[in-house]
């Protein structure tokens, strides 16, 4: 019987192949040590089912199994001890309790040469960082707590975590919990008092909440998958500050904020779709095979310089309820639509004559005594003047104008004012509906708000209008 370590054991079941071995009946080992059970710079090989260690002074417990593993109760309360746990072919699961109580101390499950499981059966509670990884999948099927350190799991294959299951980071404000996996990575509630880094290198990221809370609770946020993040039916469900970044490399992204965000960039090969409260858009955005949509109840504003270019077949879509500011847009000859709320504005976010909107076909909705600008960069284009900042709802221009019902004996006079008015009731009627531009593919259109003249100044006009008319 041959022990690496100085300190005594408890062994059940052994034979002599490793440092321990179990063949027979429970194939369990129970390690009771003082001052370590195994180190960081050689593990103790263990060929066993199910483990229950405890090192309840110093040290460390470092534990290398040759396959499967259960563990059952894994305790280090070592001033500055770390528990790793590695396995060269096979999976580790846990039904019982892992415990840190060390100022420093880690715990790491290490198999990147195996292609087994790690399964969480098991609530976790630890005030130290726990990092994770295998070649196969990590499926969570227990609460993870993580307190004054970090949760980091890395997986070959997938990282799954089952309906109502959560994992809680905090860190004095520091707080990371990341998730790599080769293939996809399912969530339901992650939550970190700093940031959340996900990454499905070749799969997606999707919500696998039977409910509708939020999915990441965070101050930052970034997304990176292979597929979609999220789905056009069910859209990835954020309370968090800012997207530091997001991508895609074949599917789309969708996202809904419950209150503000900032979006710092996204590169998605699909389409694009964020819903937020206030939208503060300081990077770029980009979809080479896909539309852009972001949807605002609030303020949505493009910083200066900043752009968002979909694909010649998808569109570009942005709506606010609030004031929009427009950087560029360049949907590479396909569409572009805005629309705001009653008496909201659209803005330059660059406040210059540059190029806002690049498209064959552009939309504009919206409401209030508003006025638009468009013209054509290209001076061969027809010049298109739209005396409108936005739409103007019908019925708060025939308010403002006081459409009169005439009789033929009013005279010529009114009878030709309200044509003129029932004309423009057409024209407004017209730019409130659909407001198109065909141009060549070599158009490029120039979108410039304008202070021009307002509703009520239009109504002074057609006052005197009917002053001279009816005058001898």
């Amino acid at each position: 019987f041959f022990f690496k370590q100085k300190t005594a054991y408890e062994i059940r079941n052994c034979d002599w192949s490793s440092d321990v071995c179990s063949s027979d009946l429970a194939n369990e080992a129970i390690l009771r040590a003082g001052s370590g059970i195994g180190t960081l710079e050689d593990d103790f090989d263990t060929d066993i089912k199910i483990l229950d260690a405890i090192n309840s002074s110093s040290g460390n417990i470092v534990i290398g199994e040759k396959d499967d593993l259960e563990i059952t109760n894994l305790v280090t309360s070592g001033v500055d001890g770390s528990i790793v746990l590695s396995t060269d072919s096979g999976q580790i699961s846990t039904s019982g309790g892992i415990s840190i109580g060390t100022a420093t101390g880690t715990f790491t499950v290490n198999s990147p040469l195996s292609d087994g499981d790690l399964v969480i059966d098991s609530i976790i509670s630890l005030n130290r960082t726990l990092n994770l990884a295998t070649g196969g999948n990590i499926i969570v099927n227990q609460d993870i707590t993580i307190g004054s350190g970090d949760l980091i799991l890395e997986s070959g294959k997938s990282i799954q975590f089952k309906d109502g299951i959560s994992a809680v980071v905090t860190n004095d404000g520091n707080g990371l919990l990341s998730l790599k996996a080769a293939g996809n990575i399912e969530i339901t509630k992650l939550i970190s008092d700093d940031e959340v880094i996900l990454s499905a290198t070749s799969g997606s990221i999707s919500d696998e909440s039977s409910s509708d809370d939020s999915n990441v609770i965070a101050n930052s946020i970034s997304l990176n998958a292979g597929d979609s993040i999220g789905s056009s039916t069910d859209l990835l469900d954020l309370d968090v500050k800012t997207l530091k970044s997001s991508s895609t490399k074949s599917g789309g992204i969708f996202l809904t904020e419950k209150s503000d965000l900032i979006v710092q960039g996204i590169s998605s090969a699909g389409d694009v779709r964020v819903e937020a409260v206030n939208i503060d858009q300081t990077g770029n955005l980009a979809s080479t095979a896909g539309s852009i949509k972001l949807v605002s109840s609030g303020v949505l504003s493009m910083g200066s310089g900043t752009s968002a270019t979909s694909s010649p077949e998808g569109m570009i879509q942005y709506s606010s309820e609030g004031n929009m500011q427009v950087g560029l847009l360049d949907s590479k000859g396909g569409h572009v639509g805005l629309k705001v709320g009653k008496g909201s504005e659209i803005l330059d976010a660059d406040n210059d004559h540059k190029v806002n909107v690049k498209s064959n076909t552009f939309n504009l909705i919206g409401q209030g005594a508003q006025l638009v600008e468009l013209i054509p960069a290209d001076l061969g284009d027809v010049v298109v003047f739209l005396l409108h900042r936005l739409i103007l709802t019908v019925d708060e221009v025939l308010g403002l104008l006081d459409v009169p019902v005439f009789k033929i004996e009013d005279g010529l006079a009114a009878v030709a004012t309200t044509l003129l008015l029932l004309l423009w009731r057409c024209f407004a009627y017209a730019l409130r509906s659909h407001v198109r531009f065909a141009q060549n593919h070599r158009s490029k259109i120039l979108f410039k708000i304008t202070a021009l003249l307002p509703c009520s100044h239009l109504a002074a006009a057609v006052a005197l209008l009917r002053t001279h008319a009816s005058k001898p």
